[in-house]
């Protein structure tokens, strides 16, 4: 009995680190879109996507776009892409430049003049991480979501899978780079 009553402690201890986790990356990526939520005003006119499934059902992305500073201000690039993702190259104008990453947040080392074009390359890989999806719901409402619900049956709601055999991949998993978030925390989503 004592024996059994270990096993679903630490079972439920699973169960409920799990859901923190989410909840806690859920929270860090709303503060991350609140952060460089003073750097918008940038839009991508164009992007050429070159995907490649990989073994165990990752990505590898190269990403081609044009983008534009509708601001009437000097601003720094701001892209953002899915945190499960790893940067391997980012080029503008067809050389290399550095960035530093907050999670979904890319913060090129690049300042755009009011009305400046520039061609940015994007070349990234691996597996898509859900918990950014669908910020705007209460974390609550996220993790136990009566979508897919049949009787006493829950089959959830995945936005994305990416398998070798099945792919699917919602804009708000954010697989490829974007200026312009799927989440406001102005209670307004705007688009590109």
């Amino acid at each position: 009995a004592c024996v059994l009553f270990i096993l679903s402690g630490c079972l439920a201890f699973m169960y409920y680190d799990h859901y923190k986790t989410i909840d806690n990356n859920r929270k860090l990526y709303r503060q991350v879109y609140h952060e460089n939520s003073k750097y918008s005003g940038t839009r991508i006119v164009r992007n050429d996507l070159r995907m490649k499934m990989l073994e165990g059902g990752g990505l590898a992305i190269e990403s081609q776009m044009e983008i534009v500073n509708g601001n009437l201000e000097k601003i720094p690039l701001v892209l953002y892409l899915n945190p499960g993702l790893k940067i391997n190259r980012v080029e503008v104008d067809g050389k290399n430049i550095s960035f530093r990453r907050e999670c979904q947040a890319i913060i090129l080392d690049k300042e755009l003049t009011p009305g400046e074009r520039c061609c940015v390359g994007v070349l990234y890989e691996g597996n898509i991480e859900t918990d950014i999806c669908f910020l705007e719901q209460e974390n609550e409402e996220y993790d136990f979501s009566d979508v897919n619900r049949v009787g006493i049956s829950c089959y959830g709601y995945t936005p994305a899978f990416c398998r070798e055999d099945y792919t699917l991949l919602t804009p708000e998993s954010l697989w490829y780079p974007v200026c312009v978030p799927p989440y406001s925390p102005l209670e307004y989503r705007g688009v590109n």
